[in-house]
């Protein structure tokens, strides 16, 4: 548990860097954003309020079982899991100002719908025996799939050197997603 709280206020911190201090003013020539202090202290008390639901004494009650839903086939779960990932990246991209004319109601809206999409049908779909290794897989590969073609868009107008690492990179990462999901067909 320390070493998972450790790993997530890093990746925090990171994610912070990364997104409003470099990618805003580099990628997307925006100013550097630093949210107001009460911003971040809601966001501490909602991420400490998660945390206490998933490991205090409500734990029990949120796990309750759910009425297994006949998932579709892997292939449509792959299709799905791309299209999950591609709309929260374009969500991202819609928060760090890609498109400031866009309504954030809108914005919102949307990944809340996305959001309770996944969280309603995908427990479902798992609890079904039918559901094994192929929707699994299927389902990871197209939400690493959807997070690597959209994320192409950070770097328009970027270095080419950037752009062919990622493009090198993502390839790698593919051929080595393909193969195992071979693997895992032979077993």
């Amino acid at each position: 548990m320390i070493l998972v709280a450790t790993l997530f206020a890093v990746g925090g911190f990171l994610a912070w860097l990364s997104w409003t201090q470099i990618a805003r003013p580099k990628v997307f020539h925006l100013p550097a954003y630093n949210p107001p202090l009460a911003a971040v202290a809601l966001a501490v008390a909602v991420i400490a309020a998660l945390i206490f639901c998933a490991l205090g004494p409500f734990r029990r009650s949120l796990m309750r079982s759910v009425a297994p839903v006949k998932p579709p086939p892997p292939w449509v779960m792959g299709s799905a899991g791309c299209v999950w990932a591609t709309l929260w990246y374009a969500l991202v991209l819609l928060a760090f100002g890609i498109a400031p004319q866009f309504p954030p109601a809108i914005a919102v809206g949307a990944s809340m719908l996305v959001s309770v999409a996944i969280v309603l049908l995908l427990p479902r779909w798992a609890a079904h025996p039918l559901w094994g290794l192929p929707h699994q897989f299927a389902t990871i590969f197209g939400v690493i799939l959807g997070s690597m073609l959209l994320s192409f868009v950070g770097f328009i107008g970027g270095l080419r050197t950037d752009l062919y690492f990622k493009i090198v990179v993502d390839t790698l990462a593919l051929l080595l997603l393909m193969a195992f999901g071979a693997r895992l067909r032979r077993t």
